[in-house]
This record gives structure tokens, C-alpha cells and sequence, in this order.
């Protein structure tokens, strides 16, 4: 009897913790909420090829450009940051952004993972990477903002973002993500 309660309550910690550890369910998103997500995703990756350094800061996620002293800081930084590749021989081809699959609600933000292909020469090798793109609405979809996903390897997520869905986990990036 003893040894059937052990394993009954180790079945149910089993449960729990599949269930703990289980992906959220998306929220079922309005087509406007999705097509205001990939117009602006691909505003963003065609401000990257522009080095519009000024409308990335806009796409930013704002506390994130807070973090780097505000809009004109986050630009200056964006800009530094692309110079400094460029130096040393690589240069952006291409950006595209792939199909939104899902968007999740938690606690009033939405959040997306948007997967994206970056095509890159490095002294003369393309190099083609696929990544995501973490997309935060808080008006409901209407305006979105994003960081890569790269910094995150989903630790820290709660503290950079509170809202952020429990559960929701970024997956692997490779050359061909979510395309």
C-alpha cells in the first residue's frame, strides 16, 4: 500500500509538472491584430536594410530604449553597432520575415515570436540565419514592438518583461527557421 501511495503521488508531480511546463495556448487573435504584426515586422526589417537607424529605434521595445538613454541614444547605438559589423566585413543582404503563427495574451499584452531569415555576407561568404523576432503589443495589437530573441535564451524573460506569457519558450534558430 505504501509502496502504490509513492507512486501515486509521484504520477501526480509528473502531472503537474508536464502541466507547469506546458506551452500556453495562443489567444485567438483578430486578422487585423495579425496583419498590423507582419506589416510592421516587415517595416522593421526593411528599416534594417535602409539603416533607417532612426525608425528601428521606433520598432524597439520601449524599455529597451529607455534602458539605452531614448530614441536618439537607441539610433546612435543601432548605428555603432552596424558600422562596427560593417568594419569588419559584414554586410547585411537580406531580411525577410516569416509567417505569424501565434499570437499569446498575458495579462493584457500580446506577444508573438516572429520568425525571421537574415542572409548576411562575412568577407565575401554568405551566411544565412534564421532567428526569431520577440513582438510586444500593449494596446492590443494595434502597435508592435520587437527585439531579437538572440540575448534572451529564454532566461531573463520575466525581468525584462513582467507580462511575459509563462510558458511561452523561444525555440532553436538555424538556417531556415519558422520559413
Amino acid at each position: 500500500m505504501k509502496a502504490f501511495k509513492i507512486v501515486l503521488i509521484s504520477l501526480s508531480l509528473t502531472v503537474l509538472s508536464i502541466t507547469l511546463h506546458a506551452q500556453p495556448k495562443p489567444y485567438k487573435a483578430k486578422a487585423a491584430q495579425t496583419v498590423a504584426l507582419k506589416k510592421q515586422a516587415n517595416e522593421m526589417a526593411a528599416a534594417m536594410m535602409k539603416q533607417d537607424y532612426q525608425k528601428m529605434a521606433y520598432y524597439t521595445v520601449p524599455r529597451i530604449v529607455t534602458m539605452a538613454g531614448g530614441k536618439e541614444k537607441m539610433a546612435e547605438k543601432i548605428k555603432q553597432g552596424m558600422m562596427e559589423m560593417q568594419a569588419r566585413g559584414v554586410i547585411f543582404k537580406s531580411v525577410s520575415v516569416g509567417d505569424i503563427k501565434d499570437i499569446y495574451k498575458s495579462k493584457g499584452d500580446l506577444y508573438s515570436l516572429v520568425p525571421d531569415i537574415i542572409q548576411l555576407s562575412a568577407n565575401g561568404t554568405v551566411i544565412t540565419r534564421g532567428a526569431y523576432l520577440l513582438a510586444v503589443s500593449h494596446n492590443n495589437g494595434l502597435r508592435w514592438f520587437f527585439t531579437d530573441t538572440a540575448p534572451f535564451k529564454n532566461q531573463n524573460l520575466k525581468k525584462m518583461f513582467p507580462t511575459y506569457p509563462d510558458g511561452l519558450v523561444i525555440p532553436e534558430t538555424g538556417s531556415g527557421v519558422g520559413m
